[in-house]
């Protein structure tokens, strides 16, 4: 008997165009499990990862999907082809942006190519993704992030010492306020001052926050 016998053959091209099918129908499970069993003959294809990432974001597998989403990540980075990098990261977060790790590699993507700017707003936005109370170490992991790249980022800062406050960090959310507010003026400071008494009510809170009122210093 042939030892070929009863083995099922590959078809790459067959698999592929079936795959390729069931994604345009929205059959997106059958789409991957196509992907995947060419996936097992070429584990480290990077088209086939860029075909099943998505697939694999859209229907709740997220751990996978950013597995894959990784291969090509690395990829293009190794290739040199960082334009593409920032939407492919886009792409990922459309898809799960309750990826927090999505938000900071982002960042830290950015950071890496002197964008500044870019990644606190970054990390600004994905915060704004984790609003609710289960959510809160992850919004906190955020604006620490953006504590790296701009200290005492006025915005940032003022989130984090009141999540920090109500997360029992209060002496910790002082220091920030502590160092933020010798760093600004006018309305900013008074901004400040007036969530430093709200955490440490007294007469030398109070008088610092009427001092910033009146003369804005």
């Amino acid at each position: 008997m042939s030892p070929l016998l009863g083995k099922t053959h590959y078809d790459r091209r067959r698999i592929m165009t079936r795959a390729a099918q069931a994604r345009e129908k929205r059959k997106y499970k059958k789409a991957i499990t196509l992907y995947r069993q060419v996936l097992e003959h070429e584990p480290k294809s990077t088209e086939l990862h860029r075909k099943l990432a998505p697939l694999l974001a859209q229907t709740k597998q997220e751990s996978e999907a950013k597995a894959s989403y990784s291969v090509v990540l690395s990829a293009l980075m190794r290739d040199g082809f960082s334009e593409q990098v920032g939407g492919l990261y886009r792409e990922a977060l459309s898809y799960m942006p309750l990826h927090v790790e999505l938000w900071a590699e982002l960042a830290e993507f950015q950071v890496k190519r002197q964008l500044q700017a870019d990644a606190v707003q970054t990390l600004l936005e994905g915060r704004r993704r984790f609003r609710s109370r289960k959510y809160r170490s992850q919004a906190i992991r955020l604006l620490l992030l953006v504590q790296e790249v701009e200290p005492y980022h006025l915005e940032g800062t003022l989130d984090l010492a009141g999540l920090l406050s109500r997360s029992g960090g209060v002496r910790q959310a002082l220091g920030l306020l502590d160092g933020l507010a010798g760093r600004t003026r006018g309305r900013s400071l008074r901004r400040v001052r007036g969530r430093q008494l709200r955490l440490r009510p007294g007469f030398g809170t109070a008088g610092r926050w009427m001092r910033a009122l009146v003369l804005g210093r």
